[in-house]
């Protein structure tokens, strides 16, 4: 009987093929090595839309990899509606409710099939409910591999579906096209599950060629289905649907050719037809009882009332299908098979993974052992359970009958599988059997098999046989409910590390991974339900000791008083972080030198008296069902539990077209819920941020709510990637930067920060009614004048208010028409063509406005007469940081009507900044963006779109001119008579010409200590001294927000010719970028050293720090020669040492004369002498003059035979030859 578990050789019809016909049809593959393989084939063939679940993005499962083999190959399915007729593959972690994707493919008319692992179909049981009475196809790989548990399958047993089993790899195919063909034509829902690892030793089968699959479906109610579109969700368990049969009729496959119209007939009976032998040799006489019939027992678990198919429509659709894959293939398949002789007095029913093993053993028993001659039944259709079926399979000689369930997890007494037989072999026509035992099947190997039957066989036989008695390895040498170990993915550490450092021991994540459980798998600890719960039981006790701590400061059995004092004091601010931290080290000593056997018991609950920083943290997937992951109930409670929530989902991922799989904004429920504290971060936006929101979430005395932001495509992305996709996602505002913190205002404080530029649509329809509601709630709430004050105060404002507005409607009317001019800006220029344009503009008599777009509010753009933008370009064609939320405001927006505005835009850029051909659409593109969008929002042009290019010959100005003489044309003022003359503009010759030799007003700069910037020429003139001036752009909006300037820095730069430093200058560099930097030293490809974030009031410090190690960073920057660089050459260090010194000849030459730098930064303010020698004696430059350089000039020495200067890209390159 073994045959019957294990593939047999496919028929001659089975093994006709066609080769890939050029519209690109998949071709069969030579062989199917594994059942994943063979069911994802099927899937793929018969689906629209196949969900594969996969333990994580990053880890396949056992059918994913095939399916995205098919999908790279652009193979085509037969079924496939879409025009290139290859399926869809949407891919989706196990722990984000992956049955969530079947519902809007499965509604648009898509057939959907799902491949998964058992480990999610307890948890989805809302979802199968619903997708019953749809034509959705699971097919369910049993976990753990290892050791199947079937309770997975028994729990949902009642959920409507269609259940399907298969035992070999060959009938994993045609049980897989069995499912795929019943769905359709049923209209039901059907599960096909399966052991993967029991069929690894069946030799590989040959795949049935798409042709045959084609045949076998039912193409005519797959073309009605997909011409359907069930629409929205309905309040039913069962979504509102009532599965139908499909009208269109089955016919048995013609294997001549020829389609033949007939009537199903059932399969002949052979009750008392013996058995072939098998293919493993078994000579037994066994009997293979396939009748049939179509009665059927109304014992079905399906509940009739939500449904139109019948069990009955179920088995003979079933059988019809069946009998087309005999006549095509020869295979034949019941709802129940029998094997064993006719005349067997003792049965087996296998609901398990060890059917095989149980049927070899059997066949090679010998005469005497006591289970020869036994019968084995099993079931391949489980649900609907066909009792008649069953009894008609099992030969009216049985009268004992051993039922063994393969269920780990048992929740009742007696098995499902125990109830099913017991039921309808005792309330069934006949006699049937006369004994049934249950048996709970553990693992079985085939050492063990022999044994195991004996102990089944001699139960079964015994007079009084035990029930529920166990078989098989039943021990847990391992965790089975969890064979794929959990793991945080490594880019998820980063918040973990950031919770372990600010914390440190008082730190408690309560569903931390690897946390002992005993008894509990992995999958259930991590879920906000046990950990909230097991947060809950140490708060309980915690309440408990502070009551025992109280009556112990009032008690006598201390041996001395000084416990009493501090525990007094510890009981009082027991929920004090701070008190708690102080006083405990001081508690903890006094109890261990009082000795009492009070003093120790409390000293066994030490721990208990610092206050914990309780965590709880998950991921994304808890926000896709906020009822079933227990966030709501966190909330609820008001319990001061903490909640770190990391979401995964880049911005470019998000599901914006599949509503189901929106996730729900958990903070915004949070935040509506009013007693959490909330806060959005993205630790790869600002750090800064995410620690403040940590704090501030600790303290707060309540559940807090922290949205951490950390987007990847798969679990082994680069930081690079998680940077990339953080900005994007901040910067459209998809996530938002922000903290809430609802007990605020008690402090006069606001509730909500944003700590970013954006903000989404929800959360600001939540603040303004927030805003609303604030002063019904205030203590002290802020009434209107009217209701405050008296009436004649009130009227004597408003006459005030009055007289200024007629004065300044008297003041507009003196002047011409309006015009507002928004620049964005990087380097400045903008802004300094923008301050022109306005004074331009008011001297030819026009109301002119000059801001940043940064600070416009966009409300008020469809109020403008007449606009103008200029703008600069940065980045790879983006907006500068002034201009980001502006872009963001109006790229998008369809609500803004712009038909009353004249607009014009000018764009500044560098035509051969991008080299690459493909990239040249970055020049100027924000202006050209702008103007696009502007006019397709209904405003008129005022001029053509202006394009500034630095490399016209006069830069931005070749083509500034045309276009500002084009808009004073338009706006009529072109020919404005007696303008004064301008003040030529401030160029860097003038700078470096009035500087006294690059001396400026630095010295005086540095004094000022109102500011931590110095001035914009001064900021030109620190170039030639080796220094820019910088400002952190990640603080800018919140320091611009906060009233307080820029958070400027300055950057150093080494002049080091050559490139040589010593080792103990190396050290110097190092320490002192730890002391007066960023603690960050950079080797620049210039070879030098460059230090950051050097404040104001360090500056000179910094420069005399690098005097002081020999080392200079005059001329490190600026209009002059630069650091000169030469070949490392470390295999010809003699030649290396002569260019050397050759370098560093050329470098001294070129050197400035000017002592400026010596004076400003080296001097000792007590004697006014210089530190160190090398200051020049006369104060003017013989080789430079007073303006030094137009641009920085660059000299390099290559030594040959290596380029890795590049003597090309210099403007000096010098190749050293041996003389």
């Amino acid at each position: 009987m073994s045959f019957l578990f294990k593939t047999t050789p496919s028929s001659p019809l089975s093994q006709r093929r066609k080769a890939t016909d050029n519209k690109g049809n998949m071709a069969a593959p030579l062989s199917l090595r594994t059942p994943e393989e063979a069911v994802a084939r099927i899937a793929y063939l018969s689906s629209d839309v196949i969900v594969s679940v996969q333990p994580a993005q990053g880890v396949q499962s056992g059918f994913s990899t095939h399916l995205q083999a098919y999908a790279d190959s652009k193979d085509q399915g037969v079924v496939a509606a879409s025009e290139s007729r290859i399926p869809e593959i949407q891919t989706v972690r196990q722990n984000a409710d992956p049955l969530l994707s079947v519902f809007a493919p499965i509604r648009s008319g898509k057939l959907t099939s799902v491949t998964t692992t058992s480990s999610i179909l307890v948890s989805s049981v809302p979802y199968l409910y619903k997708l019953a009475n749809y034509p959705v196809v699971i097919h369910v790989a049993l976990q753990p591999a290892s050791h199947p548990d079937y309770s997975s399958i028994t729990s949902i047993r009642n959920s409507g579906f269609t259940f399907l089993q298969s035992a070999s790899l060959q009938e994993a195919q045609d049980i897989a096209l069995t499912a795929h063909a019943l769905a359709i034509k049923s209209g039901k829902g059907v599960i096909h599950f399966f052991d993967a690892l029991a069929s690894e030793n069946d030799d590989a089968v040959t795949a049935e060629d798409a042709s045959v699959v084609e045949q076998v479906l039912d193409l005519a109610a797959i073309r009605a289905f997909q011409g359907s579109n069930v629409g929205g969700t309905s309040v039913y368990a069962d979504d509102g649907k009532i599965a139908r049969v499909s009208e269109a009729p089955v016919e048995p496959l013609d294997t001549a050719g020829a389609p033949v119209q007939k009537q199903l007939a059932p399969p002949a009976e052979a009750a008392a037809t013996p058995s072939k032998a098998s293919s493993v040799g078994s000579t037994k006489s066994r009997q293979s009882s396939v009748d049939s019939r179509p009665s059927v027992s109304s014992a079905t678990t399906v509940d009739a009332s939500v449904k139109r198919t019948s069990s009955q429509d179920i088995y003979d659709i079933v059988t019809a299908i069946w009998s087309k894959i005999k006549d095509t293939t020869g295979r034949d398949y019941t709802p129940f098979q029998y094997t064993g002789p006719a005349n067997a007095e003792t049965a087996i029913f296998i609901f398990g993974s060890d059917a095989g093993i149980f049927a070899e053993s059997i066949d090679s028993a010998k005469s005497d052992e006591i289970y020869a001659k036994a019968g084995i039944v099993t079931a391949r259709l489980y649900r609907p359970w066909l009792g008649a079926k069953l009894v008609e399979v099992v030969p009216k000689s049985v009268k004992r009958l051993a039922v063994l369930e393969q269920i780990r997890k048992k929740t009742t007494k007696w098995g499902p599988i125990f109830l099913d037989i017991l039921t309808t072999l005792k309330s069934g026509p006949g006699e049937g059997a006369k004994t049934i035992v249950g048996h709970q099947l553990g693992h079985i190997t085939p050492d063990t098999v022999s044994q195991a039957l004996r102990g089944i066989f001699q139960n079964l036989t015994s007079e009084a046989p035990i029930q529920n008695l166990e078989v098989g390895t039943t021990e847990e040498q391992a965790d089975f409910a969890e064979e794929q170990e959990l793991e945080q993915p490594a880019v998820e550490t980063a918040y973990m590390k950031i919770l372990n450092q600010v914390f440190g021991q008082k730190l408690h994540v309560a569903n931390a991974l690897g946390s002992n459980n005993a008894g509990v798998s992995e999958t259930i600890a991590a879920n906000p339900e046990f950990g909230f719960g097991s947060l809950l039981a140490p708060h309980e006790h915690r309440q408990r000791f502070i009551t025992e701590v109280s009556d112990a400061a009032v008690s006598k059995e201390f041996i001395t008083e000084a416990p009493k004092k501090f525990l007094s004091k510890w009981a009082l601010g027991a929920d004090d972080e701070k008190l708690t931290t102080e006083i405990t080290p001081e508690i903890i000593s006094r109890l261990e030198t009082d000795g009492s056997p009070l003093a120790t018991k409390l000293l066994s609950n030490k721990s208990l008296f610092r206050k914990e920083s309780s965590w709880l943290v998950g991921s994304d997937a808890w926000a896709y069902d906020l009822g079933n992951s227990g966030v709501h109930h966190v909330i609820a409670s008001g319990k001061n539990v903490n909640m770190l929530i990391i979401d995964s989902t880049p911005y470019s991922e998000r599901a914006a077209a599949d509503a189901t799989r929106r996730k729900k904004d958990i903070g915004l429920y949070a935040m509506n819920f009013g007693n959490a504290y909330v806060a959005s971060v993205a630790v790869y936006s600002s750090y800064t941020q995410v620690l403040q929101a940590m704090i501030e979430a600790d303290k707060f005395d309540g559940p807090s709510v922290v949205m951490a932001y950390l987007p990847y495509h798969k679990e082994s992305d680069s930081p690079l990637t998680v940077l990339q996709e953080t900005k994007k996602a901040v910067d459209l505002g998809y996530w938002p930067l922000y903290r809430w913190d609802p007990t605020a205002e008690d402090r006069n404080e606001p509730n909500f920060s944003l700590d970013s530029e954006r903000i989404k649509n929800e959360l600001k329809d939540f603040l303004a009614r927030d805003n609303h509601l604030t002063q019904l709630m205030k203590r002290r709430p802020e009434f209107a004048a009217n209701i405050s004050e008296d009436y004649g105060s009130e009227v004597r404002e408003a006459q005030k208010r009055k007289a200024k507005d007629a004065y300044n409607a008297l003041l507009e009317g003196l002047f011409g028409a309006p015009l507002t001019i928004l620049y964005a800006s990087d380097n400045g220029n903008a802004t300094t063509l923008a301050k022109r344009l306005g004074n331009r503009g008011k001297a030819r008599g026009l109301k002119t406005m000059v801001m940043s777009m940064g600070d416009y509010p966009i409300e008020d753009l469809s109020a403008e007469e007449n606009i103008v933008f200029l703008t600069s370009t940065a980045g790879q064609g983006e907006f500068p940081q002034d201009g980001h939320a502006f872009w963001g405001a109006i790229k998008d927006n369809t609500e803004l009507d712009l038909a009353s505005v004249n607009f014009s835009v000018f764009a500044l850029g560098d035509s051969h900044y991008w080299p690459r051909k493909e990239d040249k659409v970055y020049y100027n593109k924000p202006g050209k963006d702008l103007f696009r969008v502007m006019g397709d929002l209904g405003a008129k042009p005022l001029a053509d779109i202006g394009l500034g290019d630095d490399q016209d010959p006069d830069g931005f100005q070749t083509g500034y001119a045309p276009w500002e003489a084009q808009l004073w044309q338009t706006l009529g003022v072109d020919k404005v008579e007696g303008l004064a003359d301008e003040p030529p503009p401030i160029t860097n010759e003038d700078i470096k010409i009035e500087s006294n030799f690059l001396r400026g007003t630095i010295a005086e700069g540095l004094k000022d200590t109102t500011t931590g910037a110095i001035s914009a020429s001064d900021s030109q003139l620190t170039k030639f001294h080796g220094t820019y001036m910088q400002d952190d752009r990640d603080l800018r909006d919140e320091r611009k927000a906060a009233g307080l300037e820029p958070a400027y820095s300055f950057m150093i730069r080494c002049r080091l010719p050559s490139g040589v430093a010593t080792p103990s200058q190396w050290v110097q560099m190092d320490q002192l970028s730890s002391d007066f930097g960023n603690e960050t030293m950079k080797l620049t490809t210039r070879q030098t050293f460059q230090f950051h974030g050097v404040v104001k009031g360090k500056l000179k410090g910094a420069m005399r720090a690098i005097n002081k190690a020999l080392m200079t960073s005059i001329a490190a920057c600026g209009d002059i020669n630069r650091n000169l660089m030469c070949s490392s050459s470390p295999a010809h260090s003699e030649y290396h040492k002569e260019v050397h010194e050759c370098s560093v000849r050329i470098d001294h030459h070129l050197l400035p004369s000017t002592t400026a730098y010596h004076e400003i930064w080296l001097k000792d303010e007590d004697d006014n002498k210089t530190q160190i020698a090398g200051n020049a004696v006369q104060d003017f430059e013989p080789l430079y003059g007073p303006t030094y350089l137009p641009r920085k000039f660059k000299i390099t020495i290559a030594t040959p035979p290596n380029n890795d200067t590049d003597v090309y890209a210099h403007d000096d390159g010098l190749v050293a030859h041996q003389g």
